[in-house]
């Protein structure tokens, strides 16, 4: 269906309007104060999506009451300032699913307790979030599962763990300001994490049951604990990303890594100060298929990667590699880059894969190939 505009509502610090329906909003429209919402509505399939834009909306006085629209799953605001930002906020809408903030300016307060919303999904996009120390604000969701804060800024760059319930499935902090996030979260829901980007130098620990993906890249961390250490009990991890940090790790071994059984992406690329792998170190990562340890400073590999039979790309490239002899024992592997190293002699026998598709080992010094 095409976009119906349906009011220009002024809205007062002093003043909510108990609005029951648009028909009753005509009365209501005004132009003269610049804190106006304007709403445009139309229907996606099951759900229908409400866009509020350039306004400014106050909402202190929580003794009052204001339905905007009762049939909204999807609500959009664009360029808008909200003051008071909490579960009574959203219960405005109260069949909203899933809630979108973009290029905001956001100012949270305390959860407020009832009513409760059934908001699922808070999306929050290159947009300035207030008052965020140790709130509530978004722990009032009882319902809310996904939270994703891409570009934003936080007045406070510390996130505590109280801020969530302790339902979310994933939680993403990407290319924001923070410094600092809670360093223990418990919940038997998690899959997602996120927090690229930003300039944490703790990683964050855990103890989910069902952890599928775990992303660390573009920060400041200095040291990979244990994985016993980050994810106790915790089996299950397919993606692990902690590239392009300041790890310092003279050898990669099987502390490091012991728990990931179920390891399927591994990507330590661009950490300068990672050179040498253990021999044990993937010893426990049979199901890995994609293994990144590129832009460091690995100097030989040898017996260390024998135990990735399921191996299918493996990225060595742009280190200080003078000999490579073990990667012809992965049998399905497609993909190998060693491009940009210090190698001299390439054997390889008859021994090259089936499965191999791509071999690149440009920018070497090679003297000797030898099939």
């Amino acid at each position: 269906m095409g976009l119906v505009d349906i009011i220009v509502l002024v809205i007062t610090l002093s003043l909510f309007l108990p609005v029951q329906n648009a028909a009753l909003l005509d009365s209501f429209c005004k132009k003269e104060n610049e804190a106006f919402i304007r709403i445009r509505q139309s229907e996606f399939g099951l759900y229908s999506a409400q866009v509020c834009s350039d306004f400014k909306l106050d909402f202190y006085n929580t003794n009052g009451r204001m339905m905007l629209s009762s049939n909204s799953d999807i609500v959009v605001f664009r360029n808008c300032k909200i003051n008071g930002f909490n579960d009574l906020f959203v219960s405005l809408f109260p069949n909203i699913f899933r809630l979108s903030l973009e290029n905001c300016v956001i100012n949270l307060t305390d959860s407020n307790g009832p009513p409760e919303n059934s908001l699922y999904s808070l999306h929050i996009f290159n947009s300035t979030v207030l008052n965020n120390a140790k709130t509530s604000s978004f722990k009032g969701f009882k319902n809310l599962r996904n939270f994703y804060a891409i570009d934003t800024k936080f007045e406070n760059p510390e996130i505590e763990s109280s801020i969530f319930n302790a339902n979310m499935y994933r939680i993403v902090f990407s290319n924001c300001n923070l410094r600092k996030m809670f360093t223990s979260y418990e919940s038997n829901e998690l899959i997602f994490l996120e927090v690229d980007g930003n300039s944490l130098k703790e990683p964050i620990s855990y103890t989910p049951i069902i952890m599928d993906s775990y992303n660390f890249a573009n920060n400041n961390l200095s040291k990979l604990p244990s994985s016993m250490d980050i994810f106790k009990n915790d089996g299950s991890l397919k993606t692990l990303n902690v590239s392009n940090n300041q790890i310092e790790l003279d050898e990669l071994s099987q502390k490091h890594l012991e728990t990931f059984t179920k390891l399927e992406i591994l990507d330590l690329s661009r950490n300068s100060r990672i050179a040498t792998i253990n021999t044990d170190a993937f010893k426990n990562c049979e199901n890995l298929q994609h293994l990144n340890i590129s832009n460091c400073k690995l100097e030989s590999v040898f017996d260390n990667l024998q135990n990735l039979k399921n191996l299918k790309i493996l990225d060595l490239s742009f280190n200080k590699l003078h000999e490579i002899q073990d990667i012809w024992s992965l049998k399905n592997v497609s993909e190998i880059y060693l491009q940009y190293n210090n190698l001299k002699f390439f054997f390889c026998g008859n021994n090259l894969p089936s499965s191999l598709k791509i071999l690149d080992v440009s920018y070497n010094k090679i003297l000797t190939f030898t099939s």
